[in-house]
Parts: structure tokens; C-alpha cells; sequence
């Protein structure tokens, strides 16, 4: 098998269909997460957050989401904001600005992740090309130079991969530990867009019901994540047997190739 032309052209081909699907992932990967999002200005290094407005006319549109922030959280006796009971947020912020700084943060962390998963699939594509141009998927005996080249792109995006699949777990983690938290700014941003809407959920923040704030808008979750991390990891898996075929076609060949550098007085 290791020797079938056709064989050896699909799993490059493969490899390289792999790579250009994390492109195309890449441009989907921030949809679940859009609204987990705050709005600001940067003058002299530091935030300014605008309150924006809801009638239109403002781009900025953080209004609900300060309003959420004033009505549910309450300084406790140490002078920190504490989420009310029922909420489900157990994180402490020491104001409203420690409280915007932690949501940009994670916005932050997400949209580097996301453009890691946009620059894993060009390299990838650019390993594929690399292995195109080397004839690797197409040469019925390698020679040293297929060696090197298989061995490095593969090597590359498995390495690469791993760095992904850690930074990913380590988002899964932050999620989950601030799950509802994340999923109250979304509602807030997202409804926040509306002025009908806004009025709609400042009902229950006033009369403080989580269960109906939060109704409906469970699709804020660790989906997108966890699903990139099972990508990321078929995505290693892959590079790792393109590697393993890249060695057992060197070794597969060896007759052959020695044949052929007799043949042509390279070596004798």
C-alpha cells in the first residue's frame, strides 16, 4: 500500500483539504462568541469605555451591559462586587472597570486563538505546497530530499498543532469556569442593539430573574471550542501518519532507489 500511486496522492491531498478547512474554521470560529464583547477607546493606554446609546446613532453599545453590572452585582463587606444569588457567578471584581477589563481579556485571548487557527491552516497549506513542489505525493521512490521535506511539514503542523491544542484547552477551561458570566454579556451586547429588546431584559434585571434573563440564549456555551479541539487534535493525528508514511516510503524504496543512483553513476 505504501508504494500505490494513488494512495500516496490522497493522503497528501488529504493534508492538504485538512489544512484549508481550518482557513475556512478560522472565519466561523468567533459566530458562537461574537457578543462576548465590550466597546472601547483607547486614549493614553487606557480603556474608555462608551455607554454608547440605544436609540441609534451610537456605534458603541454598552449601555445594557453597564446596567447589568450596576444591578447585579453588590459590594460585599471587603469593598468588592459580588454577583447576586441565582446568578451563577461566583467571580469578584473590585469595579465596574476590573469587572469590563476581565471581559476584554478574554475577548483578547479569543481573537488571538482565532487568528493561531487562521495562520495554522495558511502554514499548512504552505507545508502541502512545499511537499507538492518536492513531488512527495507523486514519486513512486523518495529520495533523501522527499525525506527532509515530509519530515519537516509534517513536524511543523504537529508542533504547531500542539501549542493550538493546549492554548484551546486552556480557553475551554477559562469558559467553563465563568460559563454564565459569559453568557450574560452576550445576552447584554446582543440585546443591548435593540432599544425594544433592552427594555425587555431590564425588566428581570431590575426584578433580578436569571431564569428568564438568561431563557433562550443557551447557545453561548463551550461548543466552538470543544469542537476545535477535536478538529485540532484529527488535525495532529494526521500530520503525525503523514510523518510515519513520509519514513516507511523512504525505507519502502530503498532497492529501488539504489538501483536507480547505480544506474545513473551516483554512487556505485
Amino acid at each position: 500500500m505504501v508504494n500505490n500511486s494513488k494512495f500516496n496522492k490522497i493522503i497528501y491531498f488529504a493534508f492538504g483539504l485538512i489544512m484549508a478547512f481550518f482557513v475556512l474554521f478560522s472565519l466561523y470560529f468567533m459566530t458562537r462568541y461574537a457578543y462576548i464583547i465590550v466597546f472601547y477607546t483607547v486614549e493614553d493606554g487606557q480603556h474608555v469605555y462608551n455607554p454608547g446609546s440605544n436609540g441609534g446613532g451610537g456605534s458603541y453599545k454598552n449601555q445594557t451591559l453597564f446596567r447589568f453590572f450596576n444591578r447585579i452585582f453588590v459590594a460585599n463587606s471587603e469593598g468588592q462586587y459580588a454577583a447576586k444569588d441565582g446568578w451563577g457567578i461566583d467571580r469578584l471584581f473590585a469595579d465596574r472597570d476590573d469587572f469590563l477589563n476581565f471581559i476584554v481579556d478574554f475577548r483578547n485571548e479569543l481573537n488571538s486563538f482565532n487568528t493561531a487557527l487562521l495562520w495554522f491552516g495558511i502554514v499548512g497549506l504552505i507545508m502541502f505546497a512545499i511537499m507538492l513542489i518536492a513531488g512527495n505525493h507523486n514519486r513512486n521512490v523518495y529520495y533523501i530530499s522527499n525525506l527532509i521535506v515530509g519530515v519537516i511539514c509534517s513536524l511543523t503542523m504537529i508542533i504547531f498543532g500542539f501549542i493550538l491544542l493546549i492554548k484551546n484547552i486552556q480557553l475551554i477551561g477559562r469558559f467553563n469556569d465563568d460559563a454564565k458570566l459569559w453568557q450574560a454579556v452576550s445576552i447584554a451586547q446582543q440585546k443591548g442593539n435593540d432599544s425594544a429588546q433592552t427594555i425587555y431584559i431590564d425588566t428581570y434585571l431590575s426584578d433580578n430573574n436569571p431564569e428568564k434573563y438568561y431563557a433562550g440564549e443557551n447557545n453561548v456555551n463551550s461548543t466552538t471550542l470543544i469542537t476545535t479541539m477535536i478538529f485540532m487534535i484529527i488535525s495532529i493525528g494526521y500530520s503525525v501518519f503523514t510523518l510515519i508514511h513520509t519514513i516507511r516510503k523512504y525505507f519502502a524504496t530503498k532497492a529501488h532507489r539504489k538501483e536507480i543512483l547505480e544506474r545513473a553513476g551516483v554512487i556505485a
